[in-house]
């Protein structure tokens, strides 16, 4: 299991999060199957099941959705079922992690007809279906916590917890990473 994080930013997450993740005034935003199937790729029926056979299993129906651009396509070419993806607002003093979430299915290619669907526009089709929460995570705390250099920043980007950084942290291994 690996750890990523995707800095989204003040604006991108303002706007984004509603539609998809959630937000702490409104709650978690939930999808089904059901909900989104019209908008995927027909070529991706057999991952559907799997997802569908995944949520009976953990007793869940629901799940929430993140898209990025296909920039990030080499940063999440090792994002699998059952890594985290934690997602900041901003890297200034203020800003803070806001959704911790489990990977149930990274939907396979490029799935523009849902990013139009989802976020308005085609610019996020790496789509990836997880289960998770609300959280608060100042990324602050995170930095330090990591024992990363103070001049750390996202820019945008979706990055990894390496092994040697997450075992020489406060926390010690991807489980207690997980009760931030």
């Amino acid at each position: 299991m690996t750890v990523f994080w995707h800095h989204v930013g003040d604006v991108m997450s303002k706007r984004d999060f509603p539609r998809t993740i959630g937000t702490s005034r409104m709650g978690l935003r939930e999808f089904d199957i059901e909900s989104v199937r019209d908008h995927i790729d027909e070529n991706v029926g057999r991952q559907l099941k799997e997802l569908q056979d995944g949520l009976d299993r953990i007793g869940s129906s629901t799940f929430q959705i993140w898209g990025v651009p296909t920039g990030a396509k080499l940063a999440l070419k090792k994002l699998k079922t059952g890594d985290w993806l934690l997602l900041l607002n901003s890297s200034a003093s203020y800003g803070f992690f806001e959704y911790a979430g489990r990977v149930l299915l990274r939907v396979p290619g490029e799935q523009w007809k849902l990013s139009q669907h989802l976020w308005g526009e085609q610019k996020f089709p790496l789509v990836v279906f997880l289960r998770g929460s609300l959280i608060h995570y100042p990324w602050s705390s995170f930095v330090e916590d990591m024992q990363y250099g103070e001049g750390l920043k996202g820019m945008g980007r979706v990055h990894s917890i390496g092994k040697a950084a997450l075992n020489s942290s406060k926390f010690g291994s991807e489980e207690d990473l997980q009760s931030f």
